[in-house]
C-alpha cells in the first residue's frame, strides 16, 4: 500500500487524535462535574486558572490534568480565577471539582465587586469539611440565578484550601496532594434565554 504525504498526516492524525480521545473520555481522568443540564451553556476553568489571591506566601503547583494545590512555607489563602460571562446572562449553576482527603474545610465561592470598594460577599458559598479517599469530588454552590451586569460588577471563582504542602510534590501517580482543586464549572443562559 503506497502512502501519499497528506495521506500519512492524516492517518497520523487520526491515530493521534483517536487516543487523545480515549484519554479525555476516560473517567478517570476527567474533573468528576455532573450532567450538563439542558439548555444552559457552560464555561469550564481547569485548577491552572486559578493563581492566589492573597498578599502571603502562597504558591501553587500543577499536578495533573489541570489540577493544582498550594504550596506553601508562610501560611495560606485563597485561590480565583476571573467569571467573564455575556453581558445580561443569567448564571444558573457553579460546580467544583476537588480533592480532599487530609487537611482543615475547603471553601468554595462566587464573589461580586464594584471596583469601588463594595462587594457581595459571596454571592454563594460551599464549605467542604468531611475527608474523602475519593480522587475527584463536585460541589455545587447553592444560590441564584444571577443576572450578570458586566458594567457593575466583576465576577470571581475562588477556591480557599485548608492545607498547603510545604514542598513541591512529584506527579502522578504518586504522590497524592491531600488537597486538589481540579477544574470549575459555571452553567448560564444568554441573555436572549439560549442555552
Amino acid at each position: 500500500m503506497r502512502f501519499t504525504r497528506r495521506g500519512l498526516i492524516r492517518a497520523i492524525g487520526g491515530l493521534t487524535g483517536g487516543a487523545a480521545l480515549a484519554a479525555l473520555t476516560s473517567k478517570s481522568g476527567l474533573a468528576d462535574f455532573t450532567t450538563p443540564t439542558n439548555g444552559l451553556l457552560y464555561e469550564k476553568f481547569s485548577g491552572s486558572h486559578f493563581r492566589p489571591n492573597t498578599g502571603g506566601n502562597t504558591s501553587w503547583a500543577y499536578w495533573d490534568n489541570g489540577s493544582i494545590y498550594p504550596v506553601a512555607t508562610d501560611g495560606f489563602g485563597p485561590f480565583a480565577t476571573r467569571l467573564q460571562l455575556p453581558q445580561g446572562s443569567v448564571l444558573k449553576e457553579i460546580e467544583f471539582s476537588y480533592r480532599l482527603a487530609a487537611g482543615a474545610a475547603m471553601q468554595f465561592l462566587f464573589l461580586g465587586f464594584d471596583g469601588q470598594n463594595n462587594f457581595v460577599l459571596p454571592l454563594e458559598i460551599a464549605t467542604i469539611a468531611t475527608p474523602s479517599d475519593d480522587l475527584f469530588r463536585t460541589v455545587r454552590l447553592v444560590g441564584g440565578p444571577t443576572v450578570i451586569d458586566n458594567s457593575t460588577w466583576a465576577y470571581s471563582l475562588r477556591c480557599v484550601f485548608g492545607w498547603a504542602s510545604p514542598t513541591l510534590l512529584g506527579h502522578p501517580p504518586e504522590p497524592v496532594p491531600s488537597q486538589l482543586l481540579w477544574a470549575a464549572r459555571a452553567g448560564f443562559q444568554s441573555h436572549d434565554g439560549r442555552g
